[in-house]
Protein backbone atom coordinates (compact mmCIF):
# COMPACT_ATOMS: atom_id res chain seq x y z
CA UNK A 1 0.00 0.00 0.00
CA UNK A 2 2.88 2.38 0.67
CA UNK A 3 4.42 1.61 -2.39
CA UNK A 4 1.24 2.28 -4.16
CA UNK A 5 0.18 5.31 -2.37
CA UNK A 6 3.68 7.11 -2.88
CA UNK A 7 3.25 6.82 -6.44
CA UNK A 8 3.25 9.85 -9.09
CA UNK A 9 0.33 12.26 -8.27
CA UNK A 10 -2.60 11.70 -10.80
CA UNK A 11 -0.65 8.34 -11.92
CA UNK A 12 -1.84 5.58 -8.99
CA UNK A 13 -3.78 3.19 -10.73
CA UNK A 14 -5.83 0.49 -9.32
CA UNK A 15 -7.18 -2.37 -11.60
CA UNK A 16 -11.55 -2.89 -11.79
CA UNK A 17 -10.94 -6.20 -9.66
CA UNK A 18 -8.10 -5.13 -7.66
CA UNK A 19 -7.75 -5.62 -3.69
CA UNK A 20 -6.01 -3.33 -1.71
CA UNK A 21 -4.68 -4.53 1.79
CA UNK A 22 -3.38 -2.29 4.55
CA UNK A 23 -2.65 -3.42 7.79
CA UNK A 24 -0.86 -2.56 10.91
CA UNK A 25 3.11 -3.26 10.79
CA UNK A 26 3.58 -7.06 12.15
CA UNK A 27 6.56 -9.19 12.93
CA UNK A 28 8.18 -10.72 15.91
CA UNK A 29 11.22 -10.92 18.09
CA UNK A 30 12.81 -12.61 20.23
CA UNK A 31 16.04 -12.90 22.46
CA UNK A 32 17.14 -11.06 25.26
CA UNK A 33 14.67 -8.79 26.95
CA UNK A 34 16.45 -5.40 25.72
CA UNK A 35 16.82 -6.75 21.97
CA UNK A 36 13.35 -7.51 22.32
CA UNK A 37 12.49 -3.98 23.49
CA UNK A 38 14.72 -2.18 20.58
CA UNK A 39 12.72 -4.71 17.74
CA UNK A 40 8.95 -2.80 19.39
CA UNK A 41 10.75 0.45 18.67
CA UNK A 42 11.58 -0.34 15.56
CA UNK A 43 7.97 -1.23 14.66
CA UNK A 44 6.64 1.28 16.03
CA UNK A 45 8.72 3.72 14.00
CA UNK A 46 8.33 2.16 10.77
CA UNK A 47 4.31 2.03 11.77
CA UNK A 48 4.01 5.31 12.25
CA UNK A 49 6.31 6.69 9.20
CA UNK A 50 3.91 4.30 7.24
CA UNK A 51 1.34 6.36 8.82
CA UNK A 52 2.78 9.31 7.77
CA UNK A 53 3.75 8.57 4.78
CA UNK A 54 -0.03 7.28 3.74
CA UNK A 55 -1.18 10.31 5.04
CA UNK A 56 0.72 12.77 3.00
CA UNK A 57 -0.44 11.42 -0.15
CA UNK A 58 -3.93 10.64 0.50
CA UNK A 59 -4.66 14.21 2.50
CA UNK A 60 -5.65 12.55 5.90
CA UNK A 61 -3.80 13.14 9.14
CA UNK A 62 -1.59 10.32 10.45
CA UNK A 63 -3.65 10.01 13.30
CA UNK A 64 -6.74 9.08 11.18
CA UNK A 65 -4.70 6.80 9.13
CA UNK A 66 -3.99 5.12 12.40
CA UNK A 67 -7.04 4.56 13.36
CA UNK A 68 -8.82 3.61 10.45
CA UNK A 69 -5.38 0.64 9.82
CA UNK A 70 -5.52 -0.29 13.22
CA UNK A 71 -6.48 -4.09 11.96
CA UNK A 72 -6.13 -5.20 8.50
CA UNK A 73 -8.23 -3.50 5.86
CA UNK A 74 -8.95 -4.60 2.88
CA UNK A 75 -10.72 -2.29 -0.17
CA UNK A 76 -11.77 -2.52 -3.69
CA UNK A 77 -10.07 -0.41 -6.11
CA UNK A 78 -13.31 2.38 -5.82
CA UNK A 79 -13.00 2.58 -2.37
CA UNK A 80 -9.08 2.78 -2.58
CA UNK A 81 -9.80 5.95 -4.98
CA UNK A 82 -12.73 7.08 -2.65
CA UNK A 83 -10.06 7.01 0.43
CA UNK A 84 -7.10 8.69 -1.63
CA UNK A 85 -5.31 5.60 -1.71
CA UNK A 86 -4.93 5.85 -5.71
CA UNK A 87 -6.10 8.13 -8.32
CA UNK A 88 -8.46 6.53 -10.44
CA UNK A 89 -9.60 3.33 -11.58
CA UNK A 90 -8.89 1.91 -15.01
CA UNK A 91 -11.84 0.18 -16.64
CA UNK A 92 -15.51 -0.29 -15.90
CA UNK A 93 -16.59 -0.82 -12.51
CA UNK A 94 -20.25 -1.51 -12.22
CA UNK A 95 -19.61 -5.57 -11.85
CA UNK A 96 -17.31 -4.93 -8.79
CA UNK A 97 -18.60 -7.27 -6.35
CA UNK A 98 -19.23 -5.96 -2.31
CA UNK A 99 -19.83 -6.96 0.87
CA UNK A 100 -22.18 -4.09 2.32
CA UNK A 101 -20.86 -5.11 6.33
CA UNK A 102 -24.14 -3.01 7.80
CA UNK A 103 -26.29 -5.85 5.89
CA UNK A 104 -23.64 -8.81 5.42
CA UNK A 105 -24.81 -8.70 1.61
CA UNK A 106 -22.76 -9.22 -1.14
CA UNK A 107 -24.11 -6.61 -4.18
CA UNK A 108 -22.35 -4.90 -6.71
CA UNK A 109 -21.24 -1.70 -7.16
CA UNK A 110 -24.02 -0.77 -9.85
CA UNK A 111 -26.38 -1.98 -7.49
CA UNK A 112 -25.10 -0.14 -4.43
CA UNK A 113 -24.77 2.98 -6.57
CA UNK A 114 -28.64 2.83 -7.50
CA UNK A 115 -29.39 2.16 -4.04
CA UNK A 116 -27.93 5.42 -2.77
CA UNK A 117 -29.50 7.27 -5.70
CA UNK A 118 -32.93 5.96 -4.55
CA UNK A 119 -32.98 3.74 -8.11
CA UNK A 120 -33.36 0.44 -6.30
Amino acid sequence: TAILTAGASGKRYALPHATIHMHPAGGGAQGYTEDVRIAYREQERLQTQLFHLVGKHTGHDWREIEEFFRRDRFMNAVEAKEYGLVDDVLGDTDDIVILDSDELKVRTIQETNSSKNGKG
